[in-house]
């Protein structure tokens, strides 16, 4: 939408992240060379999940256009209106036709009541928004998959007629708190695998340790009632054997601890009938990366907050 050159507007904010149950204080600046018709101001509070995909077993077009699927969870949707211009003055005439006192512009409290409207100038409208403690999930984008959650703050100005005049918006990051659990037995945070080297009698100079990101969403024919669901597992960047050990031969047994970084990750999570993510622990062997003869992998829990870790 192309902005009017009188007009500019910017959201401020104390700050882009927050938690549910936190407050959003920010405020609008708008910023006008001379008088207009501004009548109205609104912030939304937007969020939503999102899947936005292209079936590749689909045919490559349908009805001679790509054949797109998708899916869309609304998390919230709130309003508040900042700004309105009062209406006309109300004369009250009495049963004698006489003109009494103007009765008061209407306005809604806490808005600008200038009779007159926004004047030329650069004006400052503060906004609030308290986030819900339930029904938020993390902020989430990937570029190897097709879902999203996102947050957006967005202001309208509007002339008299519901036209609007321009929209600007700011992005905000969601962090839901997730709690992992230390106290689980030892037993369940293993995993035991044979597996099959296919007659192989030489060593092993290949094992890989990674975190493996699990997504699986579900996504719509859009037009149409047909649905579809998908799943996609995400290799992230893992260490291998250790340089002191470049190799583990034949008839014998190595142990050793990976010295692996966990990059920043999205909670584990899930969206009923939309998305979810997870994660598991891989470990790879094989000949080399060329020739792998197998892995084996164990669910893990990517949190915010650990319980029972020592102060």
């Amino acid at each position: 939408m192309l902005r009017k050159r009188y007009l500019d507007a910017e959201i401020k904010l104390t700050r882009l992240a927050f938690c549910p149950g936190e407050i959003i204080c920010g405020m609008l600046l708008v910023d006008t060379t001379n008088d207009n018709n501004i009548a109205k101001m609104e912030v939304k509070l937007f969020g939503a999940a999102k899947v936005f995909c292209r079936d590749e077993e689909f045919a490559e077009h349908y009805n001679e256009r790509p054949l797109f699927l998708h899916n869309e969870k609304i998390l919230i949707d709130r309003n508040a209106i900042i700004y309105q211009k009062p209406q006309p003055l109300l004369i009250e005439i009495d049963d004698n036709g006489n003109d009494n006192e103007p009765l008061n512009g209407i306005c809604p409290p806490g808005c600008h009541s200038d009779p007159s409207g926004l004047h030329a100038g650069r004006h400052g409208f503060a906004f609030d928004f308290q986030l819900p403690i339930s029904g938020l999930e993390t902020s989430f984008t990937s570029s190897n998959c097709p879902i999203a959650i996102k947050y957006h703050l967005i202001a309208t100005i509007m002339n008299e007629d519901g036209v609007v005049l321009m929209e600007c918006s700011q992005p905000i990051t969601i962090v839901k708190p997730s709690h992992a659990n230390l106290t689980r037995s030892l037993s369940a945070n293993s995993a035991t695998k044979c597996i099959d080297l296919k007659k192989w009698k030489g060593s092993l100079k290949y094992a890989h340790f990674n975190i493996v990101q699990r997504v699986s969403y579900t996504a719509q024919v859009v037009g149409t009632s047909h649905q579809k669901a998908y799943s996609k597992n995400i290799d992230l960047t893992g260490v291998g054997l250790p340089p002191s050990q470049r190799k583990i031969l034949p008839g014998t047994s190595f142990c050793f601890s990976p010295q692996y970084y966990v990059p920043a990750l999205t909670p584990s999570f899930e969206i009923s009938d939309c998305m979810k993510v997870d994660y598991v622990a891989k470990l790879t062997v094989g000949r080399s990366p060329n020739e792998i003869f197998g892995d084996i992998t164990i669910p893990l829990t990517i949190a915010t907050h650990i319980d029972g870790a020592p102060s």
